[in-house]
């Protein structure tokens, strides 16, 4: 997992989601992690319905800049359920998630 401050909205932008895909792939390619496996990045903290559409824009970053490898995202019950379909993989907290379980994730 790839994670630099994400821990409040101020973290999340598309600019970001871009820095942090071209420095995680670089770190990726450095220990010899195979390509094709997955880069989970984090969004590490209690989103709100008013944060989603930011949490949108930081994947599309990580999206256009990440190459080599599948995005995966590590987040609450409401991140899961906004990135859905947006990414390859789906790794759910049990913090901020309320008892929430989507039905999709990968991890838990």
């Amino acid at each position: 997992m790839f994670q630099k401050s994400n821990n409040g909205i101020q973290f999340l932008s598309k600019e970001q989601g871009i820095s942090h895909a071209k420095e995680a792939e670089g770190f990726a390619k450095t220990v010899g992690q195979p390509e094709g496996t997955a880069i989970y990045f984090a969004v590490d903290f209690d989103a709100q319905s008013s944060h989603l559409s930011k949490i949108l824009e930081f994947v599309e970053g990580i999206k256009s800049a990440l190459k080599d490898y599948k995005v995966g995202v590590y987040g609450s019950y409401n991140v899961m359920q906004v990135v859905k379909g947006n990414v390859d993989y789906y790794w759910q907290t049990y913090a901020w998630s309320r008892g929430h379980v989507a039905d999709f994730i990968h991890m838990r």
